[in-house]
């Protein structure tokens, strides 16, 4: 029987602050952030990246790091600005842990689940060639007809998906 994430926590805080437990909160399915770790362990957040020598590849990757690798595509820095980007991010932070988000943002992403399902016959598409539309002011955001392939899938993607990837994008369950 596998450890509960509370059990863990209760382990690693007996166990005292060391590069190991700190990577071990890190990396768990729902990563603890510094903040936490420090006052787990009654220290200062600077004490945490001291007990690691300031190595933060040892604090594994963050949830929009994993967001990041979860995105089948790559968006240059003008198009992250358009409100799809943050929506497509905001559902890939989502899926990694569905506490994630504030109050607010959720609320934005269920009207953006609602719209989607909506149009069962589109799929959001990402294209840098794409011009400003009135899907995305500053480009590279559109709707295109949906395929069977893509049944369920929030945007199309770019080539060959991993089966991580496709659960991640997906409107089931939600």
């Amino acid at each position: 029987m596998s450890e509960t994430r509370d059990q863990i926590i209760e382990r690693v805080r007996l166990a005292g602050v060391s590069p190991e437990s700190i990577r071990e909160l890190r990396t768990m399915a729902q990563p603890m952030p510094v903040a936490e770790i420090a006052k787990l362990f009654g220290i200062s957040r600077q004490g945490v990246y001291f007990h690691i020598n300031g190595d933060k590849r040892q604090l594994g990757m963050t949830s929009r790091e994993k967001a990041k690798a979860l995105r089948p595509f790559q968006v240059p820095t003008a198009m992250q600005k358009c409100n799809q980007y943050n929506l497509l991010s905001a559902h890939l932070l989502h899926h990694l842990d569905p506490n994630a988000l504030s109050k607010t943002k959720q609320t934005e992403l269920e009207g953006w689940w609602r719209g989607l399902r909506a149009v069962r016959s589109l799929i959001l598409i990402f294209d840098p060639e794409q011009p400003p539309n009135e899907v995305a002011k500053c480009g590279g955001w559109a709707f295109d007809e949906r395929t069977p392939e893509e049944a369920g899938l929030v945007v199309r993607p770019h080539g060959e998906i991993t089966e991580e990837q496709r659960a991640a994008l997906t409107l089931e369950g939600l």
